[in-house]
């Protein structure tokens, strides 16, 4: 694997030390000796060529060109490191003990921590981690784009769509990670590291629970849509409020009993202007409006926020769903198999 280093970051090779001028760029060397290098970064491509002999060019990601003979240089931090003390098998290991999981799962999980992560860190900030990671890790954490920031929630959702997780199992395997992290780079990074994150990441950093109630069920509805957990709170919000215009107050009470706190607000708003005969083209409609999106869009994710209502629920999702009749029934994601089979009227979760 290319092993990535920051601008000025020194290379130690058979031919005595050179300086790349590419911030956090993948680079080799050829193993052969030769006269004077130069180095070009490229983007995310940093190309050595030496006189007489081919050059060797590593991709972030990729293996180097196998017409070329080359050894991965190592760098070393201007600061007196000379890199991870922490190698690859180790790392994944300490993972898969601490999240309880198989080496080959583990493997998947860090990468998708350190991609996510390298989303919301700068260059800068990336390559001073990165050059503390084993090699076959750095590519992950290289960064050549702006900084994304976002919070914590939308974090923990975006490992769980690259690993192919639920947002709780994510936040779990997050923090196994974010554990060995700090073993391997050392205290005084992982702190400068813990530095460039909003605060709300803290409990992450150490290794706890980090998502309150609401933003779990927002990140798991973000997931089945696959949208981001902000669009995922605004259609939530939606449905919420214009459901409680639909269906009885009661059942209302007993929805909120089951929902965390911080979404009780939409379902205040709906009840104090009722329509029970709302249509299912006029929810969707509704929904559409409240949330900022097309009506096509809406009735799309619509299901997944009652699908995890229902989830939730159990069985007092049937006494919302009897309320409701056939021309909902997409909106709570009863096919036409299911119509005509006795099913519909016994989805209860």
């Amino acid at each position: 694997m290319p092993k990535p280093g920051p601008e000025g970051t020194r290379v130690e090779s058979e031919l005595g030390p050179h300086r790349t001028s590419g911030r956090g760029a993948p680079a080799w060397i050829p193993a052969r000796t030769g006269s004077t290098s130069s180095v070009r970064p490229t983007g995310d491509i940093v190309a050595l060529s030496w006189p007489g002999y081919r050059c060797g060019i590593a991709v972030h990601g990729r293996s180097p060109s196998p017409h070329a003979r080359a050894q991965w240089v190592r760098f070393v931090d201007p600061r007196g490191g000379t890199g991870s003390a922490m190698d690859i098998d180790r790392f994944t290991t300490l993972v898969a003990q601490l999240a309880g999981i198989d080496r080959a799962s583990s493997q998947r999980v860090v990468e998708a921590v350190l991609s996510t992560l390298a989303e919301h860190l700068s260059r800068g900030e990336a390559a001073d981690v990165l050059v503390r990671l084993p090699p076959e890790l750095q590519p992950y954490l290289h960064t050549a784009g702006s900084p994304e920031r976002f919070g914590v929630a939308e974090f923990v959702h975006r490992v769980a769509r690259r690993d192919g997780s639920d947002p709780g199992t994510a936040e779990k395997l997050a923090a196994a990670v974010f554990l060995v992290l700090r073993q391997a780079i050392g205290e005084d990074e992982f702190a400068d590291l813990s530095a460039q994150l909003p605060r709300e990441y803290a409990p992450l950093l150490s290794g706890r629970s980090v998502l309150d109630p609401s933003e779990r069920m927002l990140a798991r509805i973000a997931s089945l849509n696959d949208t981001s957990v902000e669009q995922a709170r605004r259609l939530t919000e939606a449905v919420l409020e214009t459901l409680a215009q639909r269906i009885a107050p009661g059942d209302v009470v007993d929805l909120a009993a089951r929902l965390p706190v911080q979404l009780h607000q939409p379902l205040r708003r709906g009840v104090e202007s009722p329509d029970r005969r709302m249509s299912a083209r006029e929810f969707a409609a509704r929904v559409s409006d409240r949330a900022g999106i097309d009506v096509e869009r809406a009735v799309r994710d619509i299901p997944a926020v009652l699908a995890v209502l229902r989830s939730d629920m159990g069985d007092e999702f049937f006494d919302i769903r009897v309320q409701l009749p056939g021309d909902y029934w997409p909106l709570l994601g009863i096919g036409p198999a299911d119509r005509g089979s006795g099913k519909a009227g016994d989805r209860r979760g």
